[in-house]
């Protein structure tokens, strides 16, 4: 670690990003399906620190573009289409 040696002043950088990197390293590819407490705070810290999190990692945290929460009724690319059976 000789960044550290150098600039021990970014220790805490170096950590911060060993454990991001844990943390991406066990996400799954499936997580956007079944997201996990982990996997969703993990995201809303992302986007928290200023991250612009992609369409798949907004639905992990179940939020839109300018994070907001999605309703129920709503799609990353907008409100489903109701359909009346007339």
């Amino acid at each position: 670690m000789a960044l550290v040696e150098q600039s021990p002043g970014k220790a805490r950088h170096v950590v911060l990003a060993i454990v991001l990197a844990a943390s991406e390293s066990v996400t799954s590819k499936q997580s956007w399906r079944y997201p996990t407490h982990t996997d969703t705070v993990y995201f809303a810290q992302l986007a928290a620190w200023g991250y612009d999190l992609s369409e798949v990692e907004q639905i992990i945290t179940n939020t839109t573009g300018d994070g907001s929460i999605a309703d129920d009724g709503e799609t990353k690319k907008g409100p489903k289409e109701e359909t009346s059976r007339n």
